[in-house]
């Protein structure tokens, strides 16, 4: 691709990312219009689109430069006509406007003339004929139904068209806001609720925005145009895990709150109860709320207090239930019948749901509790009120096996010697109870006095240090039915003694739960510490070699049914604990368990500390700390005070200090060699018009001044001293064959005669 002005051949950016381009319909940098406007007012003559948009749409950086001077200088549209190829796209129209009848020389003639140097920027192009075009453009967008295009330009025409568009814009926001708060709809828009529990339940980022975009279509896409990029518009997801809803619904519930501080306060005044949660000071709060983002400090206790104030809902409700329970008929009919069929409270308790498992949903009041839904789950505290449940108990001998693990009921499996007549009464009779309602199983209470000292920061006479006693207490839901026992003091109660054994004694199935759950915590405890009975080999054993090497041995290849050698690299002692694997199973049937395959091979994995251990030995020098340049004098210069001699002290700041160093005096011979004063300027040997070249010759140049500074450094190695002719000295190594004569031995400085031994020297000890 080609400029559509001097016809040269685009540059490709890196990483084939695009060209270095500007197209016809880019604004210039000097002012709004856009380079074909530029073009269409200096040729006279319209630049429709051609056919493939790919050519005679762009320009070259250099003719957008000499394009935007030309909207600056008045002597820049000769350099721009200069460069322009009689065979490109402009030049052709250029001559479509050069006809007979009228003369090119005195229409450049006026334009260039130097009498109006100083209106060229105002006189440059006709303004008239410009606005004109403009608002042909905008009329015919209109016509075509093109509204975004006319809107567009009719934004951008003139200043009065800008300011005319802000000022509808502002008062359609104005009006949608107003709407908001005086419509019907807004007592139930989520931003304008009240701060209870059941409102914060039933929250939904997703139904206010939903419903923000109804009222306020403007004001909302103005908010998400701000917020979002055109990836994640739709998502509302930048990234992968920021989600951009609960910023939207902040801004917007900001500036309602600013325009309506009492109806619209729900999320401001969530913000002040957790600003005052965390612990944030009075006057802190009282700074934030004059910018608007929370309530008041004395606001926030007041909400405080609003939302605490069923804070013993829970308790009511359990008192109703209990209470409603004992006055309804079938209830007491059923505590009645169970003294004469104990067998139907094991029943009746096997359908009591499991408190621990439900989600208990706070209630807004005590008043609004049905006293006829007993199925509701309990909470186990008091600051949590009741919630529905919509879950359906089930069979009632699942249920019944459920419960057995928990050891709370009598398990099916035992033998209640009962007939099937008598389990067929107990399961219609259950079925009837299930019909009627089921009884709550009561609770407990339990407290503790809680004190605590309240300090004054300025203690006076009015002022001083307090100590609040405080009572602290809560109620506990029982797990298992209590209600439907007897719980008034009469003197029909059993004594202990006539009671059976088995009340107290824990049965079969007790014991071997307790049983199976020692063992349990046995195993824990003997695993944890006797490193026999670990789940974990120990890879410094030859055991855990063999364990590491067999599971290797699954990613080797098997060649014609033997295993392909491969190479497992590892430390001097992985390599060893591989040596002593293979010995242990030298005697396998076949290769594959003789480990073959698995060729165990020394990879330091300290290579890199004990090079930079070789160079600290060699550069760094505690006595030349006064030597300027050295390692140890950079040291001290920039500060590296954890560096020592032994870098294994402080690996990471020796390997910085090293790095610092041998850039910093790269660098250094770089700047010698190319002239350099700093670091910012200009090499004086690069060539001309280097920076404009392409990416070759940019490359190019970068690898000649790398090798200029490679081949300061290189040292060869002279290999004339290693040379040498072997027939140039006589033999002085044993010929390895036995003789008559006699041998030296030579043994702790002690010389001895040995004549049946080849001729070469044996040494024992240091000599």
């Amino acid at each position: 691709m080609s400029c559509a002005n001097c016809n040269k051949v685009f540059i490709e950016k890196p990483n084939h990312s695009g060209y270095y381009r500007y197209s016809l319909e880019n604004s210039l940098p000097c002012g709004d219009e856009s380079a074909r406007n530029i073009l269409v007012n200096i040729t006279g003559s319209q630049l429709t689109p051609v056919p493939n948009k790919r050519q005679g749409q762009f320009l070259c950086p250099e003719c957008w430069s000499k394009l935007n001077d030309t909207a600056k200088y008045q002597k820049a549209v000769n350099e721009f006509w200069k460069r322009t190829d009689n065979d490109t796209y402009i030049a052709q129209k250029r001559r479509l406007t050069l006809t007979p009848g009228k003369s090119p020389l005195k229409k450049f003639g006026r334009i260039s003339s130097p009498l109006q140097k100083r209106k060229s920027s105002k006189s440059l192009f006709t303004k008239k004929g410009t606005q004109a075009t403009k608002w042909d453009h905008i009329i015919t967008a209109i016509r075509a139904r093109q509204y975004r295009r006319a809107i567009k330009g009719l934004y951008g025409a003139t200043k009065g068209s800008k300011r005319s568009f802000i000022e509808i814009t502002k008062q359609i926001v104005r009006k949608e806001i107003s709407e908001l708060l005086h419509s019907d709809t807004g007592n139930s828009f989520p931003l304008f609720q009240k701060v209870n529990i059941p409102n914060l339940e039933t929250f939904s980022w997703d139904e206010a925005l939903t419903k923000l975009q109804d009222s306020c279509p403007l004001l909302y896409n103005a908010l998400k145009g701000a917020m979002t990029s055109k990836q994640c518009e739709n998502s509302l997801v930048k990234g992968k895990y920021v989600n951009l809803k609960p910023k939207i619904g902040t801004v917007a519930a900001l500036i309602l709150h600013f325009k309506a501080p009492r109806n619209a306060s729900f999320l401001p005044t969530l913000f002040s109860i957790q600003f005052w949660r965390g612990g944030l000071k009075r006057e802190l709060i009282k700074q934030l709320a004059h910018t608007g983002i929370c309530k008041g400090y004395d606001t926030t206790l007041v909400a405080v207090d609003n939302i605490s104030s069923d804070f013993d809902s829970a308790a009511v409700v359990c008192k109703e239930k209990i209470e409603g329970q004992f006055r309804n008929a079938p209830v007491a009919e059923l505590r009645q019948h169970e003294a004469a069929n104990p067998d139907l409270r094991f029943a009746m308790a096997a359908t009591m749901q499991n408190i621990e498992d439900e989600i208990v949903e706070p209630s807004s009041s005590t008043e609004n509790i049905n006293n006829d839904n007993l199925d509701d789950n309990l909470d186990d505290t008091i600051p949590y009120a009741l919630g529905e449940s919509d879950s359906d108990d089930g069979d009632d001998h699942e249920i019944l096996e459920e419960s057995s693990d928990d050891s709370n009921v009598i398990p099916v499996d035992e033998d209640l010697s009962l007939s099937d007549e008598d389990i067929a009464e107990i399961d219609s009779e259950t079925e009837e109870v299930e019909e009627q309602e089921i009884a709550h199983p009561g609770f407990t209470m339990c407290w503790d006095n809680v004190g605590k000292k309240v300090t004054t920061r300025n203690p006076s006479e009015d002022k001083k240090n307090m100590y609040l006693n405080i009572a602290l207490g809560y109620i506990g839901v029982n797990r298992v039915q209590t209600t439907h026992l007897d719980w008034e003091v009469n003197c029909e109660l059993k004594k202990a003694v006539n009671l059976s054994p088995g009340i107290f004694v824990p049965n079969a199935k007790d014991t071997e739960n307790l049983e199976n759950r020692m063992k349990v915590i046995v195993s824990r405890i003997i695993t944890r510490h006797l490193r026999w009975f670990n789940r974990h080999l120990d890879p410094s054993s030859t055991q855990g070699a063999i364990t590491i090497y067999e599971n290797l041995q699954r990613y080797i290849p098997s060649v014609r049914e033997k295993p392909y050698t491969a190479i497992v690299f590892g430390d001097g002692l992985s390599c060893e604990r591989g040596n002593d694997a293979h010995r242990a199973r030298c005697n396998g049937l076949n290769p594959w368990e003789r480990l073959e395959g698995c060729e165990p091979a020394v990879q330091e994995f300290h290579k890199e500390m004990l090079l930079l251990q070789d160079y600290y030995d060699e550069f760094f020098k505690g006595s030349s700390a006064a030597d300027r340049g050295t390692l140890s004098h950079l040291k001290n210069i920039f500060n590296y005070r954890q560096v020592k001699s032994d870098i294994s002290d402080n690996f990471n700041h020796a390997w910085e200090l090293m790095c610092l160093t041998t850039e910093g005096y790269v660098c250094l011979l770089a700047m010698n060699l190319l002239d350099m004063k700093s670091a910012n300027d200009r090499p004086n040997s690069a060539p001309e018009q280097i920076e404009n070249s392409s990416n070759d010759d940019r490359a190019q140049y970068l690898h000649s001044v790398s090798t200029a500074i490679v081949k300061e450094l290189w040292h060869h190695l002279d290999l004339d001293p290693l040379q040498f002719d072997d027939n140039s000295e006589p033999d002085r190594y044993c010929c390895g064959e036995e003789t008559e004569e006699d041998v030296i031995l030579w043994s702790g400085a002690k010389l001895f005669t040995w004549r049946t031994v080849p001729l070469y020297l044996r040494w024992f000890g240091s000599g």
